[in-house]
């Protein structure tokens, strides 16, 4: 073949590719490389998500463009969030928000859901009340009973979504202001704040306490969920088994665009993102980092997400 037939040949096929996508996405395709920003580190839970959604998208060749992740932490995040809902390539810009990232967004002020389109929400991390191994509480009964005699009891959580399922616990429990509350900056510290007996129970996820739940040196006392959470926190009650009401506030995990994305391609991305969903390796993931499979559509996050940014204005006045 010479060289005339063969760029004719890759021409050929880089154009069908292109048509292929096309067709599968109702007309739209992407017209340059996507740009995916998380607002945190590399390497965190946010990172790996959204570097998971990107590579199953290009392995199973989604996409007619390269899907870039960019990581943007400055500002609490708050930076990434104005640079995408800025976007001068509003089809191609997409913006890993979790309901934590909302709230946060909302408290800071300056830019709302509804300066975004929401694309999808594909999973969603629920919460444990845990205690160090050698810790004073064996049972979330017993913090509960010392709490109720004036004992000082102190829990570790973060600001955002922990602090408040903390404070849905707290008014069912009918211990409001009854628990001294340390704020951490994850999951993580609060697993380390335990380890090291500096606080007495942390509100924590299940991919942060594993291994320690594993080992023996984190206990898990109740899963703040409608159901019991799998092994190895399935000896964790909920909260109706210990005679309340459940209590259950999920940290969702979602993927919005710009204001000014196309109709077009929010419905590309809504699609996609719904093959993603139903991926096996999509599932495999959410069984390897233990969240919960919540898929919601462009617009059920929309709703969930007013949802979520209304109870964070409403906790901003109190």
């Amino acid at each position: 073949m010479n060289k005339i037939c063969l760029v004719t040949a890759v021409m050929t096929a880089l154009t069908l590719s292109v048509a292929d996508v096309s067709a599968q996405s109702g007309g739209f395709a992407l017209s340059r490389n996507v740009e995916f920003v998380v607002s945190s580190k590399a390497g965190g839970n946010s990172d790996m998500f959204s570097r998971t959604i990107a590579d199953i998208i290009t392995q199973n060749k989604w996409a007619n463009q390269p899907i870039v992740i960019r990581n943007q932490e400055e500002g609490n995040g708050q930076v990434s969030r104005r640079n995408v809902a800025s976007s001068k390539t509003p089809d191609e810009s997409l913006l890993c928000l979790s309901s934590g990232d909302l709230t946060v967004m909302v408290t800071l002020g300056g830019l709302s859901i509804e300066d975004f389109r929401p694309i999808a929400i594909m999973g969603a991390d629920k919460h444990l009340v845990l205690a160090g191994k050698d810790g004073k509480y064996k049972t979330l009964k017993d913090a509960i009973e010392a709490a109720k005699k004036g004992e000082q009891v102190t829990i570790g959580g973060t600001p955002g979504d922990e602090l408040t399922v903390l404070n849905m616990m707290l008014e069912e429990l009918d211990l409001v202001d009854k628990f001294d509350f340390v704020s951490l900056a994850s999951s993580a510290e609060t697993v380390t704040a335990l380890l090291g007996g500096h606080i007495d129970l942390g509100m924590g996820k299940p991919a942060a306490a594993r291994e320690y739940v594993k080992s023996g040196d984190i206990v898990a006392l109740a899963a703040l969920s409608t159901s019991r959470f799998s092994p190895p926190f399935d000896q964790a009650p909920t909260l109706s088994e210990l005679g309340y009401k459940n209590v259950e506030f999920p940290l969702y995990r979602g993927i919005v665009g710009p204001k000014a994305m196309s109709d077009a391609a929010l419905s590309y991305w809504d699609n996609t993102m719904k093959q993603v969903a139903e991926s096996a390796a999509w599932k495999e993931y959410l069984d390897k980092v233990l969240l919960a499979a919540d898929y919601k559509n462009a617009a059920q996050t929309l709703e969930e997400y007013r949802l979520v940014e209304k109870r964070a204005l409403e906790a901003k006045k109190k």
